[in-house]
């Protein structure tokens, strides 16, 4: 945290400023209907729940969820590969939403992030020789692929593609460069000597300084964040040592770091993370498709390894040399064997690449030089228990009965198998690899103790002990005044019975003592239980401390409730929750537990509690929250917590236990779905109907089927109605959303159509401009419609069934008469309920856009429209008395009154619907010559111009009209159409007047490169002026420099960037006193590679020039 500013200030900013869904919709994610694809997981069928109004997200499959932060980490992290902080997540999302939030502090704090790992935090000199590591290894690069050839070759010859050194940053350090370096005396030099010291490229010795490395292939080593700590140097001659590396620096302790870890995190995050010697075997590994790679860089896996790994939460597959010692020791073998357990007791999950079943290769850079397909190679990864079986504990021994106990023995003393499943693990192996069965395997590994002498015992002495038994057993548990087992015993006596004789008479030993006289009838009870799953299932019910709540057990929700008769195995499920869901701390707290309710959806709380005041509503939010967030932990509410300073005696009964106390109950999270209820299991409670929970319970039964509803007249758009369709308002949409239904499906009845959505068809939804939006099942879009007319006989019925039906109708049940449609004649405004801040007795104080500002309706002036879900505004046209709308300012507390609105100020704040037969003035027409436009289905692409940027603007065919040469475009003053690039990349809505000068300005300067084009490129880079050019999201710039080249000597040179990033640019460079060197800091080093790189990049692009009022308005 920059001192507490990302909590207080800029974090509660930034998440108080966006929606989460703008920011999956970035993420190409579309949420519908507050559901959308999960992407954390494979997901067919949208499982992933969205809260838009709390910013808030939860996949109960897979169990990813948070806040639009956490998204944000999550996706960058798990899909794009590209791990990132929660600085970063914050800077991004305010990058996605257009956020005029100061983001200067935050970016500052990357720096610090960047120099922050598992193990240190960098100070400012560490930090100085970290820019040194990072400047040198350009320079090795630099060394490497445009000066030397002969290290390129020997890469080469070793099979290393050009794309592999430039990923790797593989250099090489020739002889006396680095002395030559360290003599630059000069106090401005960027590199001081003392720095190349403490960073053990040159060492004293006798005869003064030498450089560690002299001609020898440079590999960078990085730490987590990619910072350059330290080299390794590989001899490309026979000498010795084959690689070297540096001593241990400041910054660089060998035991911390793997080789490329901070690449091969953004891979293995979640998944998997291969573990190999050598840097020339990740390097042949990437080459062969594993990017997900690390090497071990000559040192065994320490602590710090681990912690790191840890984080990374990734399944190790070791995959160490094939190499042998005198030919008989397989050391990377050896090695794997010693790590092993260490790694399976830290928890990591271990498996084995055993490159021996390759062939005969010693490690990835043999396997790479045969090109052996990837899918091959995995085929040679074992267990990591099977690899020990093999090659350490069944080494050079045969699978008899005598070995396979013995071993099971002593891998139980190795504490290598320690539970229940590494002992099936062994059975597993041995079954693969013996013929032996399940049980005989068993009798293998717990024998039967067969004592030496074998005295005959009577059948009557047989009786007596078996009784004895039976009888010591029933005492045992009669002293123990344990109810649970008690009556366990009772309700299977003779099976608990004959179970202990069993294993008695199977192994005596175990339960007698010493000197035979005494029965240990503890340890032969825990035994026989031990194995019964039906103690276990018995237990667990019957300990549970309110098992009475089996007995009030409800749905309950706003539309009615029903007792729930729960099955043994959703006991179970209610028992683990309260377990597993529950902290000892909450355990404790709870007091009076009576009720038991499964909670479906977050909004069946709004009918369980009921008691309307502000702390239940807090309260009420509280467990919303937690539940959504927490699928599997069960929640409770305690009544105690509404009335602390009440006296109980004044407190309504329903809300005490039967000792008097407040009573709690608990909520069973079953949000996903997890407990299946069955309509059978509902019993009909306090009258009210359990239909309609049986319907909730099993809507999904009726998905398959076409859905017939009905739609007033109120709800078409005459605006944009053609002859084979009506164009209808989706309802609970906010007027946002529309879709087209055909005429010959319709069936008018007075001023209401019946028509149906047809299961399994597809929907385009469109804007009430009939701009097209996204696509929407019929199973999405039946669930907007209530339809008020289902009790009306359907016209799609014939006149027969029509009769038959209307016997069907029971006396008390009475149809509602459909409201006639009466066209308005006034314009109107709609104030959806959320929007209304407070309810008087003459009107509603109704919330804007600005939250400094109210609006005061008078209530003679609103009328609530059928189902209560908007007002509809009535503004008056009156002089004298005004509109009926007054304006007030709001600090959050106190309203002040500012004035009455007059009617052309009303649409400030809300907006207004004109009748279609108000007149409105004329529309405004823009033509367009035809030969410009492209027809795409319903929709025109109309190239344009604005702001110097080429794209197109996309119009619905409905507001066109076809005028011979032109088209004629229809458009209200305040109709504002969407904005692309000519690549397709929306910019943003322009009104009226921008769309006509942008339509009626010619084309800015375009540069066209076609494939066929001879453009050269050079008199840009040397026509040594400033220019910008813009092509879709690229951006590409020539900048004038003046370097120092030469000493003494100036030049003027053009730097090259796209986008940000720089393709070519040269500078001097101080190497040595009175010494200066020509240093290339871009991606390419000569300005031929820069101009072959243009060309190709924007073939096919048009380059438009950016002229200076443009750059202003960027900046701005």
């Amino acid at each position: 945290m920059i001192g507490g500013i990302i909590i207080s200030d800029i974090y509660k900013e930034v998440l108080n400023n966006v929606n989460i869904v703008d920011v999956m919709n970035y993420y190409g994610i579309n949420v519908s209907k507050g559901n959308a694809i999960c992407p954390f997981h494979a997901d067919h069928s949208p499982s992933m729940k969205v809260d838009d109004k709390k910013n808030l997200f939860h996949c109960f499959p897979c169990g990813a969820g948070g806040n639009v932060l956490t998204f944000v980490k999550k996706y960058e992290t798990e899909i794009n590969h590209n791990p990132i902080s929660s600085n970063d997540a914050l800077i991004k999302i305010a990058e996605i939403c257009n956020l005029k939030i100061d983001l200067s502090k935050l970016k500052k704090n990357q720096m610090n992030y960047q120099y922050t790992t598992t193990t240190r935090k960098y100070n400012k000199e560490e930090q100085s020789l970290i820019e040194v590591n990072n400047y040198m290894a350009k320079l090795f690069n630099y060394n490497l692929t445009a000066v030397r050839d002969t290290p390129l070759k020997y890469l080469k010859d070793r099979g290393l593609t050009d794309e592999i050194i430039k990923e790797m940053n593989i250099g090489f350090a020739p002889k006396g460069q680095i002395i030559r370096i360290s003599e630059n005396n000069d106090s401005n030099a960027k590199i001081k000597p003392h720095q190349l010291t403490d960073l053990g490229l040159i060492q004293l010795g006798d005869n003064g300084y030498y450089e560690t490395f002299v001609d020898r292939i440079m590999f960078p080593i990085c730490d987590e964040k990619g910072n350059v700590i330290t080299f390794a140097g590989r001899t490309i001659k026979d000498e010795e040592p084959k690689y070297l590396h540096t001593k241990e620096t400041p910054i660089f302790h060998k035991k911390e770091l793997l080789y490329n870890y901070h690449d091969a995190k953004k891979y293995s995050y979640n998944d998997e993370l291969y573990i190999v010697e050598g840097y020339m075997d990740v390097i042949s590994a990437k080459q062969l498709g594993f990017n997900n790679v690390v090497a071990l860089m000559g040192t065994a896996i320490t602590e710090e390894h681990i912690n790191l790994l840890k984080k990374n939460n990734s399944t190790l597959v070791l995959a160490l040399d094939n190499d042998f010692k005198n030919d008989k020791e397989n050391i990377g073998r050896k090695k794997m064997i010693e790590q092993i357990p260490n790694l399976l007791k830290q928890g990591f999950k271990v498996d084995v690449l055993d490159i021996s079943k390759l062939g005969n290769y010693k490690d990835f850079g043999d396997i790479g030089n045969d090109n052996i397909p990837k899918q091959e190679i995995v085929k040679a990864r074992m267990s990591a228990f099977e690899f020990m079986m093999d090659y350490y504990y069944f080494t050079d021994k045969e699978l008899s009965v005598l070995n396979i106990h013995d071993i099971f023995e002593k891998a139980k003393k190795d504490e290598f198998i320690t539970s229940t499943l590494d002992e099936s693990l062994y059975k597993e192996y041995l079954l693969k690899k013996t013929d032996f069965t399940k049980e005989e395997l068993d009798e293998i590994i717990y024998p039967k103790n067969i004592s030496t002498k074998v005295n005959p015992i009577s059948n009557f002495q047989s009786i007596v002990m078996d009784d004895r038994i039976k009888n010591e057993l029933a005492e045992f548990l009669d002293k123990r005044n344990d109810k649970v087992l008690s009556g366990y015993y009772e309700l299977k006596k003779e099976q608990i019975n004959n179970e202990a004789l069993r294993l008695f008479h199977l192994e005596s030993t175990k339960y007698l003592s010493k000197n035979a006289m005494k029965l240990n009838t503890a340890l032969l009870i825990y035994d026989v239980l031990n194995n019964d799953n039906e103690y276990s299932n018995y237990e667990t019910l019957h300990r549970f401390k309110y098992e009475d709540l089996f007995d009030k057990t409800y749905i309950k929700n706003i539309n009615g409730s029903a007792r729930v008769n729960l099955t043994f195995e959703q006991k179970q499920q209610v028992i683990k929750q309260y377990e597993k869901g529950l902290s000892d701390k909450d355990k404790l707290a709870l007091e009076e537990v009576e009720e038991l309710y499964i909670i479906n959806d977050t909004k069946d709380l709004d009918g369980i509690l009921v008691y309307d005041n502000d702390i239940m509503k807090l309260f009420k939010e509280n467990i919303q929250d937690r539940l959504f967030l927490n699928p599997d932990n069960m929640d409770f509410f305690k009544y105690g917590c509404l009335f602390l300073n009440i006296n109980k005696e004044f407190i309504s009964n329903e809300f005490k236990g039967k000792t008097g106390n407040y009573k709690t109950i608990l909520f069973f999270n079953n949000l996903d779905g997890k407990m299946k209820l069955e309509k059978e299991q509902l019993i009909k409670e306090n009258g009210l109907e359990q239909n309609n929970l049986k319907k909730e319970i099993h809507k999904e039964q009726d998905v398959n089927k076409d859905y017939v509803f009905s739609i007033n007249q109120t709800l078409l758009n005459p605006s944009f109605e053609t002859n084979t369709h009506y164009f209808v308002r989706i309802p609970n949409t906010g007027a946002k959303d529309y879709f087209y239904i055909p005429k010959n499906e319709c069936n008018w009845s007075g001023e209401i159509i019946f028509t149906k959505l047809k299961s399994g068809n597809k929907y385009k939804v469109y804007n009430k401009h009939g701009n097209f939006k996204y696509e929407k099942s019929a199973e999405e879009l039946k669930y907007y419609w209530e339809d008020k007319t289902s009790k009306k006989n359907n016209v799609f019925e014939s006149e027969n069934s029509k009769e038959e039906k209307k016997e069907e109708i029971p006396a008390d049940e009475t149809i509602k008469e459909v409201q006639p449609f009466i066209p308005q004649k006034e314009p109107v405004c709609k104030v959806f309920k959320s929007r209304i801040f407070k309810e008087t007795d003459n009107g509603y104080y109704v919330k804007t856009n600005d939250k400094n500002i109210l609006l005061f309706i008078m209530k003679k002036i609103c009328k609530w429209n059928q189902d209560n879900s908007y007002l509809i505004v009535h503004p008056k046209k009156n002089f004298l008395t005004g509109t009926g709308i007054s304006k007030y300012k709001f600090d959050g507390e106190e309203k002040t009154y500012e004035k009455r609105l007059a009617f052309n100020e009303i649409t400030e704040y809300l907006s207004v619907f004109y009748p279609a037969s108000y007149k409105k003035g004329d529309k405004e027409t823009i033509k367009v010559p035809k030969t410009n436009c492209e027809y795409c289905s319903n929709f025109i692409k109309i190239p344009i111009n604005i702001d110097n940027i080429i794209g197109y603007i996309s119009i619905n065919l409905i507001k066109c009209k076809d005028d011979k040469e032109n088209i004629i475009l229809e458009l209200s003053k305040n109709e504002q159409l969407s904005f692309y690039t000519k690549e397709g990349s929306y910019i943003g809505n322009y009104g009226i007047e921008e769309i006509r000068k942008g339509l009626s300005k010619k084309e800015s300067k375009v540069i066209q490169f076609c494939k066929n084009d001879k453009v050269d490129f050079n008199k840009l880079i040397k026509s040594f002026r400033d220019v910008t050019y813009k092509s879709g999201l690229d951006r590409l710039e020539f900048k004038t420099a003046t370097i120092e080249p030469d000493y003494e000597c100036f030049e003027t040179v053009v730097h090259v960037k796209l986008n940000d990033v720089y393709l070519y640019k040269p500078e001097g460079r101080n190497i040595a006193p009175y010494r200066n060197e020509l240093v290339q800091n871009g991606m390419f080093k000569t300005s031929d590679q820069v101009v072959a790189f243009l060309t190709t990049f924007f073939q096919d692009k048009e380059l438009t020039e950016v002229k200076d009022k443009y750059l202003e308005k960027e900046v701005a």
